[in-house]
């Protein structure tokens, strides 16, 4: 009966996860090779927050430069999704046909994947500062490096993209950009020339995604984000979203636990069986 439901379980919970496993396959094999599907779908995602403050040119810029950014992350998806898939099918084909090997092999992955799943949840548990510095480095980067609206540097177009999105500019607030060395200011707006005090997207927009009240020839509180720095809205999703994603984590752990037992027990009945 033991043997029968570790059987049950191996073989239900494997076969949702070579699922699982295809999906991931297919989503990282799209973000790393297939640009041109994920460019489509970020501009019909993204082109509403990007077309006021910058032209089509400008937004297809900063989305290519967003695709750059994501192609490493595809590699990593497709790559686990890859392991996720042989490790599935080792349980699946061991637990149907009753191999030991197979099902042994299974178990030493299994170990090995759940030892440093536990340390990363518990190191970001710990400590999510980790995750959080390195993202709070990247946006000052992107601010000390800014050029224009019109550049297609990585670092403009990255804050081309965050800054209409969150409704936020700078780090802390718009004076960050006091410290961009590269800023273009000299800029010429409706005809008329006057140096930039601070970048285009600190601009609040109207309904038709246009700067409003004489932004950005006069920048105020009322007409632009200039008071709101973008690290206060990022560093709280980026809590959010990783306290989510940790406690999913230790969900898959349980799960791993389980079918753990589970292995062990038909690889434990199997070496009996051997022996008689």
């Amino acid at each position: 009966m033991c043997e029968c439901a570790s059987r049950c379980l191996l073989i239900v919970v494997n076969t949702i996860f070579v699922i699982v496993a295809i999906i991931c396959c297919i989503v990282g094999g799209f973000l790393a090779w297939n640009t041109q599907v994920v460019y489509t779908l970020l501009r019909d995602y993204l082109y509403p927050s990007l077309n006021g403050p910058a032209s089509s040119e400008q937004t297809k810029t900063a989305i290519e430069n967003m695709i750059k950014m994501l192609t490493p992350f595809g590699l990593a998806i497709f790559i686990v999704g890859i392991i996720l898939l042989v490790l599935c099918c080792l349980g699946l084909v061991g637990a149907c046909l009753n191999i030991r090997c197979l099902i042994t092999v299974y178990l030493a992955i299994h170990g090995v994947l759940l030892i440093a799943e536990l340390l990363v949840v518990i190191i970001y548990l710990s400590k999510p500062a980790i995750i959080t510095d390195n993202a709070k480095q990247l946006l000052t980067d992107s601010v000390n490096n800014y050029v224009s609206i019109n550049s297609s540097d990585v670092h403009s177009s990255i804050l081309t993209l965050i800054m209409p999105s969150l409704n936020c500019c700078g780090v802390l607030n718009g004076s960050d950009f006091d410290q961009s060395t590269s800023f273009q200011r000299d800029y010429e707006y409706n005809g008329n020339k006057f140096v930039l005090k601070y970048p285009i997207p600190c601009c609040k927009l109207d309904s038709s995604r246009k700067p409003i009240d004489n932004c950005p020839v006069d920048f105020t509180a009322q007409n632009s984000n200039i008071n709101q720095g973008c690290w206060t809205v990022m560093e709280t999703e980026l809590n959010r979203y990783g306290q989510i994603v940790a406690y999913v984590c230790l969900g898959v752990i349980g799960g791993q636990v389980l079918l753990i037992i589970a292995a062990m027990v038909l690889a434990c009945k199997r070496e009996k069986s051997a022996q008689y």
